[in-house]
Parts: C-alpha cells; structure tokens; sequence
C-alpha cells in the first residue's frame, strides 16, 4: 500500500512539473534524471522536499522479455529493482539501477520452483535471496539473484 502512495505521488509530481513551461528537463546520455526538489512556498500541504531530497526517473528497458503490464511492487536493493507484475506476464523482473533489464526470477507453471501468479515478493538481504509468495499454490519460494530457484516452502495455511 505505501509503495502505490509513493507511486502515485511520484507520478503526480512528475505530472505537475510537466504544466509548467518555465522548467524544463531534459536527458543526457541515457543518464537518470534527478530533479532536486526546492522552492515549495504553499504551507497549506505537505512539501515534497519533507519526504524527498531528490527524485531519479530512470526509463526502464523494453523488451520482448521485460513487457509489464502493472508495477505491483518495485523492491530496489543493491542497485537493483525488482518489479512483480501479477497482471500481463505475471512474474518478477530484474533491472539494474539504469533501467536495463538483466533476467526473469523464477517461471511460470506449476511445477517445482514455478510459480502461476505471484502474489508478493521480499529480498532476504541476509541470506541475499528473493522470495516469491504463491497465495493459490500456498508456497514461498527461493531464488539468488541469478534466478536460479534454490528453495520451496509449501504452507498449510494462506496468509
């Protein structure tokens, strides 16, 4: 739920910053583009500069093999993001802290290791792994951040 705030409140950022047409941004080099937040006067709302000091628009890179459909949760831990998408390819996909896509985790199906619908995801920074929650198969799985499935932990209940 906070991810989405965020979100929504980046995307309206963004979009407000593009009605002005005294500021202008512009790309260099397929480099991230970081605007610095300042000069908010309005005491009435929250400053954005409360929460923020700076905010990246990174373009994420478009392939065959990364399409998303809906961002349903974006993780970024150490230099990488990992984004579930439950909606179109129904699956989490790794980029790098540029935007460009690196690999899948996981696979769709219903065998050992697969998933059919993610549901959720968590990076287990001590073990350094990704975990995918499975609602209808009522299982957590294990991946490193190769993709390479490493464990199945199938639960009785549903949570």
């Amino acid at each position: 739920m906070r991810t989405k705030i965020i979100i929504a409140f980046v995307i309206s950022l963004v979009w407000a910053s593009c009605n002005d047409s005294k500021k202008q941004i512009t790309e260099k080099n397929n480099e991230p583009t970081e605007i610095v937040i300042s000069d908010i006067s309005d005491p009435k709302v929250i400053k954005y500069s409360d929460i923020f000091d700076s905010i990246k628009i990174i373009k994420l890179e478009t392939t065959k093999e990364s399409l998303i459909g809906r961002i349903d949760k974006i993780l970024f831990y150490q230099n990488m993001f990992f984004i579930l998408d439950q909606v179109q390819s129904k699956t989490v996909l790794l980029f790098n802290d540029r935007g460009k896509f690196i690999r899948k985790i996981g696979k769709n199906g219903k065998g050992p290791g697969e998933y059919d619908e993610p549901n959720d995801i968590a990076v287990d920074q001590l073990s350094k792994r990704i975990i995918i929650w499975v609602r209808n198969m009522k299982k957590l799985l294990s991946y490193d951040f190769e993709g390479k499935f490493l464990e199945e932990l199938k639960l009785d209940f549903v949570f």
